[in-house]
């Protein structure tokens, strides 16, 4: 069965149907630049702008953080948060959040310090890269330094502010020999 591009060239006209087929074309191409053009139209988001929120927000992080504040420490994540800590299970919902952050602060866990290495924005979504390090304090012990990298992804939310959508957090320290 042929074509039928191919059944409707008739040899006798070979110019006429190479310019019908050269229209063809070139029509396809700009309905197709078209379309590619109208997806791309994302809003223009002012990184900078972004980026001065969630720098306080993590201001907030550490501040709720470092006074071992689990309930002011979820009120920076979304409903339906997704955490990642090292060696658990995925955590869903603030609830699950706010406990796991308890039970670290009860285990001794304090003084947060981060630095945020980059941020990319995509409209209403950002996602953070950076650096930490805490305190692991034992009873009647010297505090050790752990220090780690995270990723958290951000979102913005109705009323303009960026809270935490997604993180997960992983030791930068090398494993030890048992």
């Amino acid at each position: 069965m042929k074509c039928w591009l191919i059944n409707n060239i008739n040899p006798n006209h070979k110019r006429e149907n190479r310019m019908k087929i050269k229209q063809f074309f070139r029509g396809l191409t700009m309905v197709l630049l078209l379309l590619l053009v109208s997806c791309s139209g994302q809003q223009k988001v002012d990184t900078a702008a972004v980026r001065q929120v969630i720098d306080a927000q993590n201001q907030k992080y550490k501040t709720a953080f470092n006074t071992r504040d689990a309930s002011g420490l979820v009120e920076l994540f979304t409903e339906d948060a997704t955490s990642m800590p090292p060696n658990q299970e995925i955590l869903r919902g603030k609830a699950a959040i706010q406990r796991s952050n308890q039970q670290a602060f009860e285990m001794g866990v304090i003084d947060l310090r981060q630095q945020t290495v980059s941020l990319e924005v995509y409209g209403d979504v950002a996602h953070e890269v950076g650096k930490y390090t805490v305190t692991l304090q034992q009873e009647g012990g010297e505090g050790i330094d752990h220090t780690g990298k995270y990723v958290a992804v951000w979102k913005k939310q109705p009323d303009g502010n960026w809270l935490i959508h997604l993180e997960i957090w992983n030791s930068s320290m090398p494993l030890t020999e048992s």
